[in-house]
């Protein structure tokens, strides 16, 4: 089973309202970086140390732009994807790939916009065998299928190869489609760091950099320009690590 909480996390959270441009320039003229969140257990180690400040938003390093990487929700443990599981698909025919979301029918994967409405399939990673497939019939985009699966199980499923595909789909009706774990992703970590891990809210749009907050419930809203746009001004979080060669510091990851 993945590993979802890692407490190795330091960070530095500082007071001085910039843009996100000017925070992430800050950091790299002193060594560091803007934070990196790659793991649920990163969130929640950063979270506390904003309980008792006088701001609620706080810059993160993820940025919006530059072609989609496909990913899987599931952030595993080393060894989780092995060497070339990650990039496993089984699209059908007619999949249109300008879509985001990807959903499995009878075997056969589609792509989707963020606004359908599907039942989904959960991975479980405290159980075994075909059990660990977690078939949801409650109609759901793919966000929030997603918060219902971290909340319920370990994630929505991730499927690694032919066996695996055929194991989704058993757990599956022959008559519905349901959301898998897959997404095209056009966001990347200013470090320069590959975690596919994400913690949106329901109203994740593709506006252009990331901030994190206390309210909405722990969850990431993508800022617009009236909220927390790239020009707007806020605290920020950083990292203090091991550095990496190029001299950017980030989080360990799982």
């Amino acid at each position: 089973m993945p590993s979802l909480g890692d407490h190795r996390h330091h960070h530095c959270l500082v007071e001085i309202p910039k843009t996100w441009w000017a925070a992430r320039d800050y950091c790299r003229n002193r060594g560091f970086d803007l934070a990196t969140v790659d793991n649920k257990g990163a969130m929640e180690a950063l979270l506390p140390l904003m309980a008792d400040k006088a701001s609620d938003e706080w810059w993160i390093g993820l940025l919006h732009g530059g072609d989609a990487l496909w990913r899987w929700s599931l952030v595993g443990e080393e060894g989780f994807y092995r060497p070339g599981e990650a990039d496993y698909t089984h699209y059908g025919p007619m999949a249109n790939m300008k879509n985001s979301f990807v959903g499995v029918f009878n075997g056969n994967w589609s792509t989707f916009i963020s606004t359908t409405i599907l039942y989904f399939i959960c991975y479980d990673g405290k159980r075994q065998g075909q059990d660990r497939y977690v078939k949801v019939n409650l109609p759901a985009t793919w966000l929030s299928a997603q918060q219902y699966c971290r909340a319920h199980h370990t994630d929505l499923v991730s499927i690694r190869n032919p066996a695996e595909n055929q194991a989704v789909t058993q757990a599956t009706t022959l008559v519905d489609t349901y959301w898998i774990g897959l997404y095209g992703d056009r966001w990347h970590w200013a470090d320069g760091h590959s975690s596919s891990f994400r913690h949106w809210n329901e109203r994740q749009t593709s506006t252009s950099v990331i901030m994190i907050t206390m309210i909405t419930a722990r969850r990431w809203p993508t800022p617009t320009l009236e909220f927390g746009g790239q020009e707007d001004v806020m605290p920020w979080s950083f990292h203090l690590s091991a550095p990496r060669p190029n001299n950017v510091l980030r989080f360990p990851s799982m």
